[in-house]
Parts: C-alpha cells; sequence; structure tokens
C-alpha cells in the first residue's frame, strides 16, 4: 500500500493520467473492504482521504460513493476509527457534508451492533459541529436518530442519540421537537433535559470548509454561519397560509355569531400550527382587515386570540410588512387601555414580534401611529406604551430613528397625573432628546407650554442637557465647560416696576436700584417691565396677520365677542388675556354692590357658605366673560379633571402677560405701558382688577 501510494504520486507530479476510481475500485477487490489486517486497511483508507484532498487528482463522486459505505462500517472498530474517519471528513470537505451523510445514513441504519451505531452517531455530531448545518438534510439526520438511536434498546446508543439531538436543537431550536414523533416517558425526560442544557448555547463557528456549500469566509477562517432560519428551511418548508385556510375565513370573523368568529379564529391558529409556524411572508393585508375587527369584539376572549393570531402571523412568516402593521397598529395600541391584564398582555406581545420581525415596522407604522394613541388619557395604554416603546428603541440605541413626532405628547404624557406614566415618559424623553437634539426639544417646550405647563416640563428637559448630546452622535466634550441654564424666555432683563407701581401707583425713584429678596427659600420672580423713566418701546398698531393687534376696541361689543368665538386656540393664545381698558364696567359693578350692601357687609366675606360660593362664583365668571380672553376664561373656570392645572395655567397667563415686556409686545402687539394714555395691557389690567 505504501509502494501503491508512491507510485500515484509521481504519476500526479509527473501529469500523468491517474484515475481515483480505478484506484478505487481495486482496493474493493484487493485487499478488499473485509481485509483482516487492520494496518493494510488503514493504509488504503489512508490512500482514500489523500486522493480525496489533492487537487490535482480527479477524485470523482464515483469514487467518494464507492468509498464511503465501507467507511461508514468501519468507524464502530476501534484500530480503523481514526484512519476511516478522517477518510469521511476528507471526502466531506472536497465535495459537502450534505453528499457525505446522504450516503452514509443508510449504512448507519443497516449496522446491527449497538456499539457501531452508537460510533457513527458519535461521529456525525462531530461533523455537524465542525462543519455546521449549512446546506444538510437535518430532517433525514433527525429520522435516523430517532430510528436508529432513540429507539435502540443500548442505554449507550440512546445517549448518544439524544446528544445528537441536543446539538440539532442548538441549530433549528424547539421545533426538532416535532421531528421526534411519539415516545415514551422516559426518552421525552430525557430529551427535555438535554434540550434545557443546551437551550442557552449558540451553534459554534465551522471550522471546516467545503468547496460545494456556501461562500466562504475568507482563506483560514471556516465556512460562513448559517442562520437558524436557513436550517428551518429545510425542515419545514414555509408554506402559503392563505391556500390553507381559504378566502371563507375573512367572512367568518366578520359574522354576527361570536362561535362563528371564534371558529375561524381557531381555524387561523390551527393552519399555523399545521405549517409549524412556516408561513410564507406575503401574507394577504385582507386577513389583517378582518383581524383589526376583532380588536375591538365585544366578547374580550376573541380580542385576546385575534392579538395572539397577530403576533403569530409575524413570527411565523418571520416578517411584519409595514402596509400589514399599518392596518393594524394604532387598534392594537388602544387595547393597552382595556382594564383586563389579558388583553393588554396580548396587544404588547402582537408588537413585541413586529418589533423582533422587522424594525422598518416600529419606524414606518407604529411610531406613526404613536401621537394619536398617546392622545387617550388612559393611564394603562401610556404607561404601558411608553414602556414598550422605551424598551424597544432603547435596544437599538444609539441607531435611533427621527422621534420628532413624540415631542408634543410627551409633553403631555410627562405632566400626567399617574406616577407610572410621567416615569415611563421620562424614559422616553431621554432617547428623543438623543435622536432630536436638546435644543430641539427645549425649542419646543418654549413654543408649545404657556405658564405652569412650560414651568414642570422645561426642568424635565433641563435634566438632559447634559447627560444626552445636543445632537445625536456628537455628545458634549468633558473637558467644555457647561452652559448657564438657560431662561424660559429669551427676553433681555429690564428694569423692574412693583405691580403697585404697574396698576397706577405713585412711581418708585429709579433712582435706587430694586433689592432682591434675601435668605433661603426665598424665590422672587422678576416682572420684566418697564419702569416710566426707561424708554418705552412703540406701540404696535393694528397688525392684519396678527389676530390680537386688531382687538383694541375700548369696550367690548357683540361684533368682537363673534370674532373671539370664531377663532381657534392657537388664536386665542396670541389675543391679550384682558381685552378693553374701559373702567366704566368696573364702576358700575362698585355701585351696584354698594348698593346691594348697605351696611358694609359684602358678600364674599361670606364664602364659607357653599349656596352664597355658588351664585358668587357663577356673577364673578358673568361679569369677567366680557373682558377676558375665552381660553383664559376656560382655564380660570375650568370643571374637568385637571381643573388645578387649569387653574394655574390661566394665572400664568395672566402673570407672564405683565412680566416680559418685550415679548407681550411681540406677542400680542400692544404695548405693556403707553405715557401718552394710549390703550396699554398696563391700562387693561388697573380697569379690570
Amino acid at each position: 500500500m505504501d509502494q501503491l501510494r508512491e507510485f500515484l504520486s509521481d504519476e500526479a507530479a509527473r501529469g500523468s493520467g491517474v484515475h481515483p476510481e480505478l484506484v478505487v475500485r481495486q482496493l474493493s477487490r484487493k485487499p478488499g473492504w473485509k481485509e483482516s489486517n487492520f494496518q493494510v486497511s488503514a493504509r488504503a483508507f489512508q490512500l482514500i482521504a489523500w486522493m480525496a484532498g489533492e487537487d490535482e487528482l480527479d477524485f470523482n463522486t464515483g469514487a467518494a460513493a464507492l468509498s464511503i459505505p465501507a467507511l461508514v462500517d468501519k468507524l464502530g472498530d476501534i484500530k480503523l476509527k481514526g484512519p476511516a474517519g478522517d477518510a469521511l471528513t476528507a471526502i466531506a470537505e472536497r465535495f459537502s457534508l450534505q453528499f457525505v451523510v446522504g450516503l452514509a445514513l443508510d449504512p448507519i441504519r443497516a449496522q446491527k451492533s449497538p456499539k457501531v451505531v452508537a460510533d457513527c452517531l458519535t461521529w456525525l455530531n462531530t461533523q455537524l459541529l465542525e462543519f455546521g448545518v449549512q446546506g444538510v438534510g437535518l430532517r433525514a439526520v433527525a429520522d435516523m436518530a430517532r430510528d436508529a438511536g432513540l429507539q435502540s434498546s443500548n442505554a449507550q446508543t440512546r445517549a448518544t442519540a439524544v446528544t445528537l439531538m441536543g446539538t440539532l436543537r442548538r441549530a433549528v431550536g424547539t421545533a426538532v421537537m416535532d421531528l421526534v414523533g411519539d415516545l415514551n416517558p422516559q426518552l421525552v425526560q430525557l430529551l427535555d433535559t438535554e434540550f434545557a442544557r443546551v437551550s442557552d448555547q449558540a451553534m459554534p463557528e465551522p471550522t471546516r470548509t467545503q468547496r460545494s456549500a456556501a461562500v466562504s469566509k475568507g482563506p483560514g477562517q471556516g465556512a460562513a454561519p448559517v442562520s437558524q432560519d436557513s436550517a428551518m428551511d429545510d425542515l419545514f418548508p414555509r408554506q402559503d397560509l392563505h391556500a390553507t385556510v381559504g378566502a371563507a375565513v375573512y367572512k367568518q370573523l366578520g359574522d354576527s355569531n361570536w362561535k362563528v368568529r371564534k371558529a375561524a379564529l381557531d381555524a387561523i391558529q390551527g393552519a399555523l400550527a399545521a405549517t409549524n409556524n412556516r408561513i410564507q411572508p406575503g401574507v394577504s393585508g385582507d386577513l389583517y382587515t378582518a383581524l383589526k375587527q376583532r380588536l375591538q369584539d365585544p366578547n374580550k376572549n376573541l380580542t385576546v386570540v385575534a392579538l395572539t393570531v397577530l403576533g403569530a402571523l409575524s413570527e411565523a412568516s418571520g416578517a411584519a410588512l409595514v402596509p400589514n402593521i399599518r392596518i393594524v397598529a394604532l387598534a392594537t395600541m388602544h387595547c393597552l387601555s382595556d382594564k383586563k391584564p389579558q388583553v393588554r398582555t396580548a396587544a404588547l406581545g402582537a408588537m413585541a414580534a413586529w418589533a423582533a420581525a422587522s424594525s422598518a415596522s416600529v419606524d414606518q407604522a407604529v411610531l406613526p401611529a404613536l401621537p394619536t394613541a398617546l392622545g387617550d388619557t388612559s393611564p394603562e395604554l401610556r404607561a404601558s406604551l411608553l414602556q414598550w416603546v422605551a424598551d424597544t428603541l432603547g435596544a437599538r440605541s444609539p441607531r435611533l430613528p427621527d422621534l420628532a413626532l413624540l415631542i408634543t405628547p410627551l409633553f403631555a404624557c410627562l405632566q400626567d397625573r399617574t406616577a407610572a406614566v410621567r416615569k415611563q415618559a421620562m424614559r422616553v424623553l431621554a432617547l428623543t432628546v438623543a435622536s432630536c437634539g436638546f435644543e430641539a426639544v427645549y425649542d419646543a417646550c418654549a413654543m408649545q407650554l404657556r405658564g405652569a405647563a412650560r414651568t414642570t416640563v422645561a426642568p424635565m428637559i433641563e435634566e438632559f442637557r447634559h447627560t444626552v448630546g445636543a445632537s445625536v452622535g456628537s455628545p458634549r466634550p468633558a473637558s467644555v465647560a457647561p452652559p448657564r441654564a438657560r431662561a424660559v424666555s429669551p427676553v433681555p432683563a429690564e428694569p423692574v416696576m412693583t405691580a403697585s407701581e404697574l396698576l397706577g401707583r405713585a412711581p418708585v425713584s429709579t433712582s435706587a436700584p430694586p433689592v432682591p429678596a434675601q435668605g433661603p427659600g426665598v424665590l422672587r420672580r422678576p416682572m420684566a417691565v418697564r419702569r416710566p423713566g426707561a424708554p418705552a418701546a412703540r406701540p404696535v398698531r393694528a397688525d392684519p396677520g396678527r389676530p390680537g393687534s386688531s382687538l383694541r376696541s375700548a369696550t367690548p361689543t357683540a361684533s368682537l365677542t363673534s370674532q373671539l368665538s370664531r377663532m381657534s386656540d392657537e388664536e386665542l393664545d396670541r389675543v391679550p388675556p384682558i381685552l378693553d381698558s374701559d373702567a366704566r364696567a368696573k364702576d358700575l359693578r362698585a355701585r351696584r354692590d354698594a348698593a346691594a350692601n348697605p351696611h358694609g357687609v359684602a358678600r364674599w366675606a361670606q364664602l364659607g357658605d357653599a349656596r352664597v360660593r355658588s351664585d358668587l362664583e357663577a356673577q364673578l365668571r358673568e361679569q369677567c366673560a366680557a373682558h377676558f380672553n375665552p381660553l383664559v376664561m376656560r382655564q380660570l373656570f375650568s370643571t374637568g379633571h385637571y381643573k388645578d392645572r387649569d387653574y394655574l395655567g390661566g394665572l400664568s397667563a395672566l402673570d407672564d402677560a405683565v412680566s416680559m415686556a418685550a415679548l407681550t409686545q411681540q406677542r400680542f402687539g400692544l404695548a405693556l405701558h403707553d405715557e401718552a394714555g394710549a390703550d396699554s395691557l398696563a391700562a387693561r389690567y388697573a380697569a379690570n382688577r
């Protein structure tokens, strides 16, 4: 055998025609595969391995097919298993592991000796770990392991088969249990134990290459890794769900009888189970439209099933098509407001399945629907939805999508009465600042919020000034000193006058500057109003493009009231909080109060009486209605669930108008204080105090 190998080497070096298939055929005859001298057989197997590994030799599939059954038979021989295994590995590297396994499975099944079967299963398990499972027919391997190994009466053979099934579990997941069929409880327990042991173990990187397999990573780096999904495609080919359930199920999902609707949902779940949760990605949008109707089903049990089906469709298809998710995204999020935890859990499960299947479905279908969903004030919906957003997008950080559309709804969530909602809103706020930049979020707060709302939200945003970069991907360098805290309004500092001076009392001398309040815990908010001695801004006259600038009437009229009633809230926000500076209405009220109380006992001193208090509130509302901005009126006399917040908002609107002179003139087109006696905001406040 040694001389034969030297001769073949010399012939190959000279370029003479050497036909390995003829050599293998000769070896099968003499000395033959049943040669009793193990040293001769070992030399023959080494010769086959050498020919399979030489690129200059035409070792074809015919030579391999003649060799593989004989090599498999010797895997159970303690003296020949090494050379036989090396020859099989060389053939697998020349062609592919699938080629070798396909020809080796029948000889393994035909073995009578349990020890030989055990050694063959051990060799096969080693090859799967070294070559990987790419291109290997795993269903045939699992069938052979079940028939020849798991059902063997030999304990060692069963143990080896269980180890092989554990490797398949690492490759394709729990679906491998569907291939083993019915087994006795003892074997099932052994498999469960092995699967639990390897559940957190992934397949190792292949250390051997296959010439006819997928493209390798590069020289010396082994074969490219195979995904679990590609291995599953070989075990369970994807099927068309529409062909399985038919079009009639869409009509049944909309039936008035809940039993028919339940039967349709059960049919879809049964079809998914029949396909081993392996369906083609192109699921019809009609199915999603029919399932959307069931998300508002009066029978909450059917709603839970429908949400489960929505998640299962994405898991089974491995995709979440954006057009389909757009159909059901908003309806699914509204299910989070349900009081039943089963419904909320099912809705979150469906959304998690979409995110796992495709990040595009989150960016293009779920996120655009979030502002509408967060408009629902349900604390369950807001807390659950914000937590899902924080968990889902947090896992993708720092590669975040554009979250600008979340800025406005986040402001409302940050002011929610429920602590859980505010906590999750802060998590999403951190991601929003990281995505849009600190300045963009802070500027939106300054433009959209007023009064108490801005006072509440602005400090929350300020927390992320230094912890999150001002723009995505450009964090602030550690060496740069932090900037000074930003004021709520970019109005330049001006001389401060007190409320008494503002309302027409004796002015304070301008020679002495105001002394700020001292002491711990004392906070005095400056009123940025010009002193009479300071140069006043010229009054801004009527501007057709500014809703508040045309409201100059000294006395409210019916046409003015009609004009205000047709304005939107955004337009009313640019109208001064007090509409007129006519003091005659105040004088008339004073005379009426004096006539009604000749003894000087004012009714306002009787607020402890609930009936008197109710009458006085109605009277005050009626008196203010003709002189105050309707938007401010709704806040000051709010009776809603958040009335305390509205009260603060109304009072802050009145205070902000007289505390920031430049902003007042720019916003309302009305001077704060006009020395010439013309209409001004100070005059309006004095006339209506």
